[in-house]
Formats: structure tokens, sequence, C-alpha cells
């Protein structure tokens, strides 16, 4: 059985400490889980990251987005982030 691939959209900002911390959770979500991460980063400047923004809900720096999912800042559940990796198809 081959492991999926889980896309995770995230919206960053140079030097951000907190960003460094939340892709370190991020891929420990994805090893607990035995997936591929595959993320996209977005500096928070960039209209991309506005754009995700607006189509996500998101707030805060760092935010991210797995399945649909969003996640904004640092105030969020690792057991939530591996939930959202399970359910993606």
């Amino acid at each position: 059985m081959s492991r999926k691939t889980v896309a995770v959209k995230m919206v960053t900002a140079s030097g951000c400490e907190k960003c460094k911390d939340v892709l370190e959770r991020i891929v420990a979500a994805a090893k607990k889980t035995n997936v591929i991460l595959a993320v996209e980063e977005f500096d928070s400047s960039t209209p991309g990251a506005v754009e995700l923004g607006i189509a996500n809900g998101l707030d805060d720096v760092p935010s991210f987005v797995v399945a649909g999912k969003a996640f904004c800042g640092i105030g969020f559940s690792d057991a939530d982030v591996e939930k959202a990796m399970r359910e993606v198809r």
C-alpha cells in the first residue's frame, strides 16, 4: 500500500520563529500519520497569501490549510492536524 501525499498550504513571514515551530509540528504530524508531506509556503506579504487567507478565513501568521481545514496561529491541537491529514483522500 502506497503512502498518500498530504498538501499543506502555509502562510509564513520572513524570520518568523513561530512559523518554524509550526512547520516542525506539521512535519511531526505527518510522520505520526505516515503520510508524505508537500508544503507550499506563501509569504504573508504576497497576493497568494492574501488570497489563501481570504478563501480560508486565515487571520494570523503562521496559518495553514490541510484538506480544506484552516489552522491559525499556534493555538491548535496537533491531534486535529493529524486528523485532518488522515482525512485526505
